[in-house]
């Protein structure tokens, strides 16, 4: 029969080692877990960049390009462009609802950035009074973050045009307005207003709510405006809404020199880099350093506690 000192000596060092491997099991998840962080952020920021879809871009005389991302998926109608900003996206026109196009991209891939789509209400040609444009609202000035700029009334004042291609043209795209409204705003997210005293009163209830409204500049109830539609991150369930007037013309870009073209990952990460102070891959490196490190110190602390525990039983078993 054992001696029942010796089994006791035994389930406690098996109970040591299964607690040491679980913290270094632990340690090891939360390094993993960390890095996959790391990457997968890096993918979303990649994808929702203004890079990703340039060669799709439609260029005068020439939609070639654009008619190839259209053969991939015929819900792709247009082209947004607000000069000067990030906001240079394909946008395509829902066939279910408003959330179809919500995690997927232009080629109709899931992808967590989404699309810039039209609300599923509106005529993808433009021809209701007011069309609905939705964009998710990202940091790195993605997708509609942008839209953010326009809060600042120096910004607001200097940046005046954009352009639509839609139904194989370009069209001017004047910005009248910067607003905040709810996100359950019925009136202004009624697309397609019909009558012409509701579209009167649809004009006057953005005037009302706009932070910004562009001097000289008149939206009549024949106009076609477009709502640019994104989430505001300064009131709960806020939206920020940039309101365009189409023009029957083209408006040549004022910042011909602004660049559109940059490598989304290299951008994220030399972001990432200028905050962190250190290339990334130094920073990952520390992180498995450290967490050894702390698998070190905490093995030794244990092999401490042990031997404290095996002098104590010594001097027991001596009295």
């Amino acid at each position: 029969m054992s001696n029942p000192r010796t089994f006791s000596k035994q389930i406690v060092r098996t109970l040591s080692r299964t607690v040491d491997n679980a913290v270094l099991l632990t340690l090891l998840v939360i390094l993993i877990v960390g890095t996959y962080a790391l990457w997968d952020t890096w993918q979303v920021y990649a994808a929702a960049d203004v890079s990703t879809y340039q060669q799709y871009k439609p260029e005068v005389d020439d939609t070639e390009s654009f008619d190839e991302l259209r053969a991939i998926n015929p819900d792709v109608m247009g082209w947004i462009t607000i000069y000067d900003t990030m906001i240079d996206y394909p946008m395509v026109k829902p066939t279910k609802d408003n959330d179809e196009y919500m995690s997927r991209n232009p080629k109709r891939e899931f992808e967590s950035s989404g699309s810039i789509f039209l609300d599923v209400k509106n005529a993808s040609d433009f021809s209701d009074f007011n069309t609905i444009i939705f964009g998710h609202h990202m940091s790195e000035r993605k997708m509609f973050g942008d839209i953010d700029l326009f809060l600042d009334q120096q910004f607001f004042n200097s940046h005046q045009y954009g352009n639509l291609f839609y139904s194989g043209q370009n069209h001017g795209l004047e910005i009248v307005a910067i607003c905040e409204v709810a996100a359950g705003d019925a009136t202004v997210y009624a697309p397609g207003v019909k009558e012409e005293a509701q579209r009167q009163a649809y004009i006057i209830y953005l005037q009302d709510r706009a932070k910004y409204w562009r001097d000289g500049t008149d939206v009549t109830t024949d106009d076609h405006i477009v709502i640019l539609s994104t989430c505001s991150a300064d009131i709960t369930n806020g939206r920020f809404v940039l309101v365009g007037k189409i023009l029957d013309h083209e408006v040549a870009n004022p910042f011909p020199d602004e660049v559109k073209t940059t490598d989304a990952r290299i951008d994220f990460v030399n972001r990432l880099q200028a905050y962190l102070g250190r290339p990334v891959w130094q920073w990952v490196l520390f992180m498995l350093l450290l967490i050894m490190l702390m698998y070190l110190l905490y093995r030794l602390s244990r092999a401490n506690d042990k031997r404290r525990y095996e002098k104590k039983q010594k001097e027991k078993e001596a009295e």
